[in-house]
């Protein structure tokens, strides 16, 4: 199993300093907004972040996605055009061998489904289709893995993949991994809801198709709460340090194929963020702002 870190783009001066934390992968979004079509200068966001990852030898799980509002959304063919040719370019400049495309299609601001209308598994599955042939063409042997699902979205997990799983035509080839965050209120929860979709998909007779744990992680203070964000995912530092050892320690125990099958779980997140919104995701860093390491920098490092 992959024990690896969520980071951004930006902080590409710092991918020294998450090897030296111990991650072996950085899950990292890359919206396709932020690109420049057409422009001599598309890949000027991305290029200083991926260079920096060839040059310490870094592997990316490049997540392939939309920016945090959510604005630009494949909810259309012509949409979906765009956005498969965005996947394809991405893939031909960086041939990075795995890519996970979206994020929390489930539920939250990254749903795919026009506003206003049910949140439907249908809309992942046109997506995939749509790309899947271009990815593989531009990156041969890459691995697709599904966008990582929230834990109370919209639609359940297990239903998510049920609903996925049953689209026929050939769906199952548009992928080689599932993407997962269970976020819980302890490591015994995450491991839990972990399992019931590992169930789930044994159940609709897939035991090979491994799971990536693209997020977990809590933070260590608290914004306003709200129904969305109810403060079940804040500890104390000290707290969530332990957490997270015992996390990725009992992942590691029950990550063989024969059990969860888990190829790679990501720890949200590298460094806390000021975004204005102030809910405990700003604050699930391992290193503060100021580079201050926090109690959870070494629970990470030795697990």
């Amino acid at each position: 199993m992959i024990k690896g870190l969520c980071a951004r783009y930006s902080e590409f001066e710092d991918v020294p300093l998450m090897k030296q934390a111990g991650a072996e992968m950085l899950r990292v979004a890359f919206p396709y907004e932020n690109s420049r079509p057409s422009q001599p200068d598309e890949w000027k966001e991305f290029d200083q972040f991926i260079e920096a990852c060839e040059t310490f030898g870094m592997p990316i799980m490049p997540c392939l996605t939309t920016d945090t509002n959510g604005q630009c959304k494949p909810n259309t063919i012509s949409k979906r055009k765009i956005f498969a040719g965005y996947a394809e370019r991405f893939a031909t400049r960086y041939q990075l061998k795995r890519y996970e495309i979206w994020n929390e299609p489930n539920g939250g601001p990254f749903v795919i489904n026009e506003p206003g209308t049910k949140v439907k598994t249908s809309s992942l599955v046109m997506v995939l289709r749509d790309l899947e042939q271009g990815l593989r063409k531009a990156d041969p042997g890459c691995k697709i893995i599904t966008g990582g699902l929230m834990p109370k979205g919209s639609i359940r997990p297990i239903e998510f993949f049920q609903q996925l799983y049953r689209a026929g035509d050939g769906i199952r080839s548009c992928f080689d991994g599932v993407g997962l965050h269970p976020y819980g209120s302890t490591p015994a929860d995450s491991v839990d809801r972990t399992r019931e979709v590992r169930n789930t998909l044994n159940a609709l007779r897939d035991v090979h198709t491994p799971l990536w744990l693209t997020e977990f992680g809590w933070g260590d203070k608290a914004g306003t709460p709200t129904a969305a964000d109810p403060g079940e995912h804040v500890l104390g530092e000290d707290a969530l340090a332990a957490a997270v050892l015992r996390t990725i320690r009992a992942y590691r125990r029950l990550s063989g194929p024969k059990q969860l099958n888990v190829a790679g779980l990501f720890l949200y997140r590298w460094k806390d963020e000021l975004s204005g919104v102030q809910s405990w995701p700003d604050h699930a860093g391992i290193v503060k702002l100021n580079g201050e390491h926090k109690p959870s920098y070494e629970a990470f490092q030795v697990a």
